[in-house]
């Protein structure tokens, strides 16, 4: 056999796969197409040592059953056409093969039978395929090539389901059984693969059917747990354990685990804020702090909590002491109608009430106003009363 490049086909346009001819087929109308029953004749060898001959080999063209290679291969074959192919690695299922290796196979394809259409098939027959997938499954698991090991699950899936994706609940009770440790199998590959929310929902499948499905149960509390959903994974947990206790307990006590560090971390978390907000109180400049100040604390406030500088309380001391004087000024003016004239009772008390309420005069200030009234009153030249002295209204400040 020469290995002159002009000799081989490029079948993907990659090099990834080539094909030489050894003898040719019956013409391109003879081609099988996917989902046919194919009957060929194969050999393998890497680096010329020959790892499997097999006579009459039967497979179903693009189901993945064995080397990928086969399904890329067989259909561009024609019937009694024999090749030698050579693939790339990644198209073999040997665990054992290099890069460098060499690997070439010799097949011939020697006869083909047309697919029945899926939608024709009975109960039977699907159940029959979902086996032989399940089967697959489970050895492309064990080898842990788990995206393989999905395919096969998820055909099987699809198959029984009559559906694009296998997540539709079969009416039939022997094959809605039979979708049971599929989907539960599915679980257990996104688990593996990090896909937490595809791997609750195909527990959420098993549980529609089986609500005290075991295994349901428990994948779904792990993936809840891994998307960090505590209560919900606790409620399944507790729920599963009432199942089987054993199992459950170990995951529990890890959801309760997290519970509390995550309580842990929402409390740092508040600590560190309230730290950065006091931090950031601390920077405020001396001019923004007045402004703040003066904008939330009245000035009783002020004087209270010692709010303002020394400056600032002399200020307000002299200030308190003119509104004094100014609440004098009615008094002085009812005790002197010659000068001023005589103010009305009414006019005064509203004169007083307000600077009490509108300039927030203290107390003292204003019992010192009160005991001013009540001196003139009891020195016998009140003009608040139309009698000019001091009559039993007056001097009941006294």
């Amino acid at each position: 056999m020469s290995d002159n490049d002009s000799e081989w086909e490029d079948l993907l346009g990659t090099g990834a796969v080539l094909k030489r001819i050894l003898e040719p087929g019956k013409g391109t109308k003879t081609r099988p197409t996917r989902g046919s029953q194919a009957c060929i004749t194969a050999s393998c060898t890497v680096n010329g040592e020959i790892r499997f001959e097999k006579q009459n080999f039967a497979f179903e063209i693009g189901e993945s059953e064995h080397h990928a290679v086969f399904d890329i291969v067989v259909p561009l074959m024609e019937e009694g056409e024999h090749a030698i192919i050579k693939p790339e690695k990644r198209f073999v299922s040997f665990s054992d093969v290099n890069d460098e290796d060499e690997v070439l196979f010799e097949i011939k394809l020697r006869s083909w039978e047309e697919a029945t259409p899926e939608e024709l098939w009975t109960d039977e027959q699907r159940l029959a395929f979902a086996g032989k997938k399940r089967e697959q499954g489970r050895a492309r698991f064990e080898s842990n090539d788990l995206e393989t090991a999905l395919i096969h699950y998820k055909r099987a899936a699809c198959i029984l389901t009559s559906s694009s994706d296998g997540c539709t609940i079969p009416e039939d009770k022997q094959i809605k059984e039979a979708c049971l440790p599929l989907w539960n199998n599915m679980a257990l590959i996104f688990l593996k693969l990090k896909e937490y929310s595809h791997a609750r929902d195909k527990c959420d499948l098993v549980l529609a059917v089986d609500p005290n499905n075991k295994k349901g149960l428990f994948r779904k509390a792990k993936a809840l747990l891994s998307l960090s959903q505590l209560d919900e994974a606790e409620k399944i947990a507790k729920q599963g354990s009432e199942v089987d206790s054993k199992l459950f307990q170990p995951l529990l006590r890890a959801i309760c685990t997290e519970k509390k560090k995550e309580k842990s971390e929402q409390q740092l978390l508040y600590e560190r804020m309230m730290t950065a907000m006091r931090d950031e109180d601390k920077d405020m400049s001396q001019e923004e702090t007045q402004v703040w100040r003066q904008r939330h604390l009245t000035r009783d406030d002020r004087r209270d909590k010692g709010a303002t500088s020394s400056k600032g309380e002399k200020n307000d001391k002299w200030y308190r002491v003119m509104l004094c004087l100014l609440m004098l000024v009615p008094v002085w003016l009812v005790a002197s109608p010659q000068d001023g004239g005589l103010i009305t009772k009414q006019v005064l008390m509203l004169y007083v009430a307000y600077i009490v309420y509108v300039e927030r005069v203290c107390y003292r200030c204003f019992l010192f106003f009160l005991l001013s009234i009540a001196l003139l009153c009891s020195s016998g030249s009140c003009h608040l009363c139309p009698h000019g002295v001091p009559c039993e209204p007056c001097t009941v400040l006294v």
